[in-house]
Parts: C-alpha cells; sequence; structure tokens
C-alpha cells in the first residue's frame, strides 16, 4: 500500500535506527494527523522500528478506524492518558524512547518515566516538524484550495464594506462567506482593523467604526482538508492622502523585492534582509517589527521562519508566506501578505487577489 502516511512514519524510523530509539512517543495533535491521519483532539501515538500505535477514548473508536492509516488503536477506556500510555509502552521493546519536549507535559513525562524506569526518555524538538518542512503535492493542492476558498470570500466581501459598520461586523462576513465557500474553519482568528488602530500588527476586531479616509486590514485565512492559507489585504475608504499611498508603495515594493530573492537553497534571512533594505531606503525601516514570513501547513504558523534569526535554508517545497509592513501609533498600519511554494527557479506565488493599492 503507497500511503503518504507509511512513507512518513518509515522516514522517522529511519532517524529512530541512526539514533538508537526504540520507540517516539507523539502527542502533538498535527504530528499525529500529519503521521496517520487522525482528525481528532485527543489522542497520543507511539511509533516503534516495527509498529505504530495510537491511543484514544471511545469517542473517536468509529473515527479511528475509518481515518487512520498504519496504525493499531488501543483503547484508553477509563484509564488516564499516563496509564494507558505507559502499558503500551511496555507492548515495545525495552531502550531509549523519544518524546516532543515541546508538547509533552511535565507532568505525564514525570508519570511515564516512574511507571516506564526501565525506559530512558530522551527529548527532541521538531522531529516531525522537520519532515513537514517541505509539502508534498496533495499538500499543496490543500494549502492551494484553501487559499481559493479565502481569496473567492474576500472578493465577495468588498462589495459589503460601507461607512459606519464594525470592524468585528466585517470579521463575521468575511467568516460567514469562507464557509459558504466551502472552508472547513477559519485559520485563525480573523483580523480586521479600520483606521489607526491598523497599527496594531495583531489587534483584535472591536466595535471601531470605519468612517472615509480609513485604511481597512484584513488578516484571514481557512482550512481545507486540515491545511491553512493566510493572507492580508490592505485597502482604503476613499482616499486617504499621499502618505498613506507612498507608505504602500514601499511595503508593495518591499514584498516584490523579497520574492524575487526566494528560491531553493537561498538563507531564510536573505528574502526578510531584502524587504527591510527597500523599507530602510524609504525611511521606514524602523516601522517593520515582526518577521518576513513564516511557514504554513497543517499549523498556521510553521517552520521555517523568513527572519533575521533562522539558520535554515529555503527548500524546494516549502511554503511560505511574504507579508512585510509599516505601523505607526495613532496614524495606521499597512500590511501586503501573500503565499508562495518555494521552487528550485524562484517563488510560485499562490495567490490570485490583487496586491495593487486599492480604494473604494
Amino acid at each position: 500500500m503507497n500511503s503518504p502516511y507509511l512513507n512518513r512514519q518509515n522516514q522517522l524510523r529511519q532517524r529512530m535506527e541512526r539514533e538508537n530509539l526504540s520507540a517516539f512517543l507523539v502527542t502533538h495533535l498535527p504530528n499525529i494527523r500529519y503521521l496517520c491521519g487522525f482528525t481528532g483532539s485527543h489522542a497520543l501515538l507511539i511509533l516503534g522500528r516495527e509498529r505504530c500505535t495510537i491511543i484514544s477514548d471511545g469517542r473517536y473508536q468509529e473515527q479511528i478506524s475509518r481515518e487512520v492509516v498504519g496504525a493499531d488503536f488501543v483503547l484508553q477506556g477509563q484509564r488516564r492518558d499516563s496509564v494507558a500510555t505507559a502499558e503500551t509502552l511496555k507492548d515495545y521493546p525495552s531502550g531509549k524512547v523519544g518524546f516532543e519536549s515541546r508538547h509533552l507535559s511535565v507532568a505525564l513525562h514525570t508519570t511515564l518515566a516512574e511507571a516506564c524506569a526501565d525506559r530512558d526518555f530522551v527529548p527532541l524538538i521538531e522531529w516531525v516538524e522537520e519532515l513537514r518542512l517541505t509539502k508534498e503535492q496533495g499538500e499543496i493542492d490543500s494549502i492551494r484550495r484553501a487559499l481559493e476558498i479565502a481569496e473567492r470570500a474576500f472578493e465577495q466581501v468588498l462589495g459589503d464594506i460601507r461607512e459606519g459598520m464594525e470592524e468585528r461586523e466585517l470579521a463575521h462576513i468575511l467568516e460567514d462567506c469562507m464557509w459558504r465557500e466551502g472552508a472547513e474553519k477559519e485559520s485563525f482568528e480573523t483580523l480586521v482593523l479600520f483606521g489607526a488602530r491598523t497599527s496594531l500588527p495583531h489587534g483584535k476586531p472591536g466595535k471601531t467604526a470605519l468612517i472615509k479616509g480609513d485604511p481597512i486590514l484584513m488578516d484571514f485565512g481557512c482550512a481545507w482538508e486540515g491545511y491553512c492559507s493566510d493572507i492580508t489585504r490592505t485597502l482604503f475608504l476613499g482616499d486617504p492622502g499621499d502618505e498613506f499611498r507612498a507608505a504602500y508603495c514601499a511595503v508593495l515594493e518591499s514584498q516584490n523585492a523579497a520574492l524575487q530573492v526566494i528560491r531553493s537553497n537561498v538563507p531564510c534571512r536573505d528574502p526578510d534582509a531584502t524587504a527591510r533594505e527597500v523599507l530602510q531606503k524609504h525611511g521606514r525601516g524602523d516601522q517593520f517589527m515582526h518577521s518576513l514570513g513564516h511557514g504554513v501547513g497543517l499549523e498556521i504558523h510553521e517552520i521555517p521562519r523568513l527572519s533575521p534569526t533562522e539558520e535554515r535554508f529555503l527548500l524546494e517545497g516549502m511554503v511560505v508566506t511574504v507579508e512585510p509592513g509599516v505601523y505607526v501609533p495613532d496614524w495606521g498600519g499597512i500590511r501586503i501578505e501573500n503565499m508562495v511554494v518555494v521552487r528550485s527557479d524562484g517563488a510560485e506565488v499562490l495567490n490570485g487577489s490583487s496586491t495593487e493599492w486599492t480604494v473604494l
């Protein structure tokens, strides 16, 4: 059976063999989904050299029988997670057991270490996430579909924008449109900000009403088959004046410059540096206070990051955002965000919606 889940499990097994691990305990749900297909909200996964086991409760028994590939099911029953996991681990060969140190609670680790005293528990960082760095074609297709849904919804709500509406009202309209277009869920809490509040890079939509001349910043996305989209557009209700136009042009120029740098085998920090150089040239370098972008997949924020501190290199098949911005308190902010697939010959932009200056 040729399954992406079995291929992923086997890739991990090869690394386990190199590191002399007898088992690997996976507790981060997106990683469990990536390895076996489970989409529920409660499970643990034990990957061994020869077998794989998923542990969950009775709520998911039928779902697991339908979804999960390459793993036996152990019913937790009335046992605690720690008890069911410890008892299942004892059925695996003794030796070193790797665990996700960023996702396993101290309490569960302590209990497992006491119950399985003959095992050596080894903390691991981003083993599965590193497999998820580059996307298979099916994953890219799902991301592309999620982005198409979000962009269709965006085009629909442009006709609903009017003076006097509140940020939260527009956010709800946009979310409703994404659902009607086929979204499984929002990728994250939809961000809609008006006027001076657009200077908040991650502000929450509130009761602020839209007035003529205001910038409108919309950061949103949805999921399709578990994979996320992420897009930001900044537009204006009426002409906001020359300063906003100049700032917008600077941000768009910085994005376009960064896109020209993106290709496989380029350091992840290079596109970020290029975007900052452009904004610095326009006297706005200090107004850009976050990284240029991040990976997207089963989670909205994944490795790698396009940032000054990232040491990784871009690889063929990575999906990343490119989202420069400028933010000035008590004035406003501008962010323009696209999603791209890293290719050997450049960045494949997935977006279809325009990034050009738009006045409603």
